[in-house]
Order: structure tokens, then C-alpha cells, then sequence
């Protein structure tokens, strides 16, 4: 269930990101039923770990919050590379750079956004 609020907030995650020393602006947001239960963005510099990027963040916020390793039925919607649009540059760009994922079980299937 792709919604526009949704990308929105992966993208303002990112914008967030740019204020916290040692982030990069790399959004992510995990969404069930219609509501995020999940956010997060890259903290891989900050916490000298290659593995904290925001997708994955996400998902471990979702996980905290559900009390589940499951996430079937959510979807993860996400920044997949830094571009001048979340830095101030042209709305248009953001939604290209942004990947939706449906989630089965522990493992995501890439799928296309209708608007890509």
C-alpha cells in the first residue's frame, strides 16, 4: 500500500539526518496496516557499523515495536541513494530515488513503484 505521507516521511528522515553530525540523509520508513511502524536513517559513520543503514534501521525499529521478527503484510520504503533533492534540489527527482518493498516473512521482495 504505496501513499505519497509515506515517502514523505522517508524523505524528511533524510533531511533530519543532514542535522546529526556523523548521519548520512538516507530515510527509511516500515509501514503495516496503513501506519509507519518503523523509521530510521543511516547511521553507519556514526556507529562505525556498515550494517546501520537507514532501510535496516527501519526494520529494526519495526521489529522493537511489533515484538516480532515476522513483517509479513509491511512494506519498506526507502532513499536508495543521496540526491540534490534532499539536500533542496527539485521536488521531482525524490520520488525516483525512492524503492518500495513488500515484505514476506524475514525476507524482502524488491518491487517496482508504480510511479518510478
Amino acid at each position: 500500500m504505496y501513499h505519497a505521507a509515506f515517502m514523505q516521511r522517508a524523505i524528511a528522515l533524510s533531511q533530519e539526518a543532514l542535522t546529526h553530525p556523523g548521519t548520512e540523509p538516507f530515510g527509511a520508513v516500515v509501514v503495516k496496516d496503513g501506519r509507519i511502524v518503523g523509521e530510521g536513517w543511516n547511521h553507519s559513520l556514526v556507529n562505525f557499523d556498515p550494517t546501520s543503514h537507514g532501510e535496516v534501521e527501519a526494520l529494526r525499529d519495526a521489529c522493537w515495536k511489533l515484538q516480532t521478527v515476522d513483517l509479513t503484510g509491511c512494506e519498506l520504503l526507502h532513499l536508495m541513494r543521496a540526491l540534490r533533492a534532499v539536500r533542496g534540489g527539485d521536488a521531482d527527482r525524490r520520488h525516483r530515488a525512492l524503492v518500495l518493498r513488500r515484505l514476506a516473512g524475514r525476507v524482502g521482495r524488491s518491487v517496482r513503484h508504480p510511479e518510478a
